[in-house]
C-alpha cells in the first residue's frame, strides 16, 4: 500500500505546487466541450507515486496504483472515486478506470507534443512557430512547478551551478544510425552544431522511425566507465545547485539539487537548451555566479556561447579539449588557455593537458607544477571581458610576478625577491617589440575567426591553478545528481521504464523523475547534517500513522470485492 506520507508528499508536489492547475490548463484548449468529470492532473500523481515505488510509469501500472494501493480517503480527494448520481436518481461510485488515463495521455500528444515532428498542419511556418512556443510555454508552467516544490530558498552566497547532459533511451526504435568522420579541425567547415559529436570522432544522422513518427534522434552518452556510447533517444540538460561546504571538512549548506531541466532531441546543440536553463534561473531573481561545465562546452563558438556568459555577467569554469591546447600568437603575445602571457615563455609551457578523474596523485601534481610555472609568464587581467569580448592584460613584469630586460626597472625587485627574470631579447622601447614589451599593459578584442577561437575558453581563473581546480571538481555534484535520478539503488530511472514517446511526455516523467531524486538527495541531506528545515513540507519526519492505513469495514469489504476474480 502507498502510505499517507507518500500521498502528502505527491499532493505537495502536484497540487500545492500549483502544477495541477498548470497542467489542467495546458491541456485545456478551449473553454467550450464536454468536461472529463475528474481532473486529469491525477495522471500526474499516479505518475509520482508509481515512479517512486516502481521506478517505472506504464499507464496500466499507474492505474493500479491510483485504483488498488493508494488508501480511499486519498482516492476521494484526489477524485480517482467518486460517488455520482444515476439517471434515476440513486448515488453509485464512480472509478477512475484505465481509459480515463489513456484519455489523458492521449491529450498530452496532441495538445503538448511541442517538436516539429507532431505539431498539426499550419499554412504559414509563423503559425507552426508561435504553435510550438505556446505548447512548450504550457508544458513548462506545470514542469517547472513541480521541481521548484522540491527547492528550498538557497543560503547567502550559495550562487555556484553546474550544467552537464546525459542520455535518456527513446521507447521506440530506430534504424541503425549513420556516421561520418568529422574534419581534421574541429573549427574548420563542420558549421555551428559541429562540436556535439566530437566526443567520438563521428556526427550521428538521425533515422525517423519506419511506420511511426517519432522526434527521438541518435546522439552520443557516455557509459559509467567513461567510454562513449552511441544512443537513439533524448538528452537531458540539467543545472544543478553547486553547494558551499562550512569549513574545509564540514557539511554541505544545501545538497546538490537539480535546479531546472530541459528535454532535447539526442543530436541537438546544447546551446539553446542551456542558455534557456540559465536565463529560466535568473528570471525567478537568482544570481549564477559560476558556471562549471565539462570540456564539450569549451567547443561552442565564442559568440554563441562564452560572449552569452558575459552579457548574464556569469563566469564560466571549464576544462579545454585537446585541441584548445598550445599557444596562439596574437599580435606577439602568447594566448594558452584564454589567457595572455609574455611573448617569451617557454614554448614548451602551452600545452598542460588535465589528467581528469582517477589520475594518480602524481599525475595531478605534475599538473599543478607546470600550471605554477606557466602562471609566472601570465599577464594579469586588469579588465575583464566585456560584450565585445575586449580584455585588458598587464604585463607579468609590471605587475610584480618576474623581471624583465626589457623593463628595467623590475629586473632588480625581481633579484631581491627571488623571482624569475624573463628571458627577453632586444632594446627597452623598440617599436618592434610587441605592444606588451613597450606598454605597462594592453587591450585585446577577438575579431578574426582564429582569435575568437583562442578566447571562447576564457575563463577569470586561471585555468589549472589551485583556485580553478577547486571550482572545476565541484562539477562532479551534477555527476552525482544523475547518479541519484538514474542510480540502481536511488530513482533508478532506466531504459524501459516507460511505453512514451514525444518532447510532452518523456519531459514529464522526467520532471517527476527529478522531483524524486531531489527529493531524495533533501531528505538524505537533512538527515545526515540536520540543516534542513525540519517544518518543511518535504522534510517533516514520518509518523506511525504514515507507515499504516486505517479503513473501516466498508471500505475493507470493498477492496477485498475488487481483489475477487472476475471483479471489474
Amino acid at each position: 500500500m502507498i502510505t499517507n506520507r507518500e500521498c502528502r508528499t505527491a499532493d505537495y508536489l502536484i497540487y500545492e505546487s500549483g502544477a495541477a492547475q498548470a497542467f489542467a490548463a495546458a491541456l485545456r484548449t478551449s473553454p467550450r466541450g464536454r468536461t472529463a468529470g475528474f481532473d486529469p492532473a491525477v495522471f500526474l500523481v499516479g505518475l509520482l507515486l508509481t515512479a517512486d515505488r516502481y521506478a517505472r510509469t506504464h499507464v496500466r501500472l499507474i492505474h493500479r496504483v491510483l485504483t488498488e494501493e493508494v488508501p480511499l480517503t486519498w482516492q476521494r480527494r484526489w477524485g480517482v472515486r467518486q460517488e455520482r448520481t444515476t439517471p434515476d436518481g440513486g448515488r453509485t461510485e464512480w472509478v477512475l478506470s484505465e481509459w480515463d488515463l489513456q484519455n489523458v495521455s492521449t491529450a498530452i500528444r496532441k495538445r503538448l507534443n511541442y517538436s516539429e515532428v507532431f505539431l498539426p498542419d499550419q499554412d504559414e511556418p509563423g503559425d507552426r512557430a508561435e504553435e510550438r512556443a505556446a505548447r512548450e510555454t504550457r508544458l513548462l508552467s506545470a514542469t517547472s512547478a513541480v521541481i521548484q516544490a522540491t527547492l528550498p530558498v538557497r543560503p547567502d552566497g550559495a550562487n555556484d551551478y553546474a550544467m552537464d547532459a546525459t542520455g535518456i533511451w527513446a521507447a521506440d526504435r530506430s534504424r541503425s544510425p549513420r556516421t561520418t568522420a568529422p574534419p581534421d579541425d574541429p573549427a574548420e567547415g563542420a558549421g555551428e552544431d559541429r562540436e556535439d559529436a566530437l566526443e567520438v570522432g563521428a556526427v550521428i544522422h538521425a533515422n525517423a522511425v519506419g511506420g511511426r513518427a517519432s522526434d527521438a534522434d541518435w546522439g552520443v552518452k557516455t557509459r559509467k566507465d567513461g567510454s562513449n556510447e552511441v544512443f537513439y533517444g533524448y538528452h537531458l540538460h540539467a543545472l544543478t545547485r553547486v553547494p558551499e561546504t562550512r569549513g574545509r571538512q564540514g557539511p554541505r549548506s544545501e545538497p546538490p539539487l537539480i535546479e531546472a531541466i530541459r528535454l532535447t532531441p539526442a543530436s541537438r546543440d546544447v546551446v539553446a537548451p542551456s542558455l534557456d536553463l540559465i536565463d529560466s534561473v535568473l528570471a525567478k531573481g537568482q544570481q549564477i555566479s559560476h558556471l562549471l561545465v565539462d570540456r564539450h562546452y569549451s567547443y561552442k563558438a565564442f559568440d554563441r556561447w562564452a560572449i552569452e556568459l558575459v552579457r548574464r555577467q556569469i563566469r564560466q569554469v571549464l576544462d579545454l579539449h585537446p585541441n584548445d591546447q598550445g599557444f596562439s600568437d596574437w599580435g606577439g603575445v602568447l594566448i594558452a588557455a584564454g589567457w595572455a602571457h609574455c611573448p617569451y615563455t617557454p614554448p614548451d609551457l602551452g600545452t598542460i593537458p588535465h589528467p581528469g578523474p582517477g589520475s594518480s596523485p602524481q599525475a595531478r601534481q605534475a599538473f599543478t607544477s607546470r600550471i605554477a610555472e606557466r602562471e609566472r609568464y601570465a599577464a594579469r587581467l586588469s579588465k575583464p571581458m566585456d560584450e565585445t569580448g575586449t580584455t585588458r592584460w598587464e604585463c607579468p613584469a609590471e605587475c610584480g610576478k618576474a623581471g624583465c630586460p626589457l623593463k628595467p626597472h623590475t629586473v632588480q625587485p625581481a633579484i631581491d625577491l627571488g623571482l624569475p627574470i624573463v628571458p627577453a631579447r632586444g632594446t627597452p622601447g623598440d617599436p618592434s617589440l610587441p605592444a606588451l614589451c613597450r606598454q605597462r599593459s594592453i587591450g585585446l578584442t577577438p575579431e578574426t575567426d582564429a582569435q575568437k577561437r583562442v578566447m571562447k575558453v576564457h575563463q577569470r581563473t586561471y585555468y589549472g591553478s589551485k583556485q580553478w581546480q577547486d571550482h572545476y571538481a565541484k562539477r562532479t555534484y551534477v555527476e552525482g545528481a544523475f547518479g541519484v535520478l538514474k542510480g540502481d539503488s536511488a530513482t533508478n530511472k532506466k531504459r524501459g521504464s516507460s511505453l512514451y514517446t514525444g518532447l510532452a511526455h518523456v519531459t514529464l516523467e522526467l520532471t517527476i523523475f527529478t522531483a524524486l531524486a531531489n527529493l531524495r538527495m533533501l531528505r538524505a541531506w537533512h538527515k545526515e547534517t540536520g540543516l534542513g528545515d525540519p517544518a518543511h513540507p518535504l522534510l517533516i519526519e514520518a509518523s506511525d500513522d504514515d507507515e499504516t492505513v486505517t479503513i473501516t469495514k466498508a471500505e475493507y469489504d470493498e477492496l477485498l470485492d475488487q481483489r475477487r476474480p472476475g471483479a471489474a
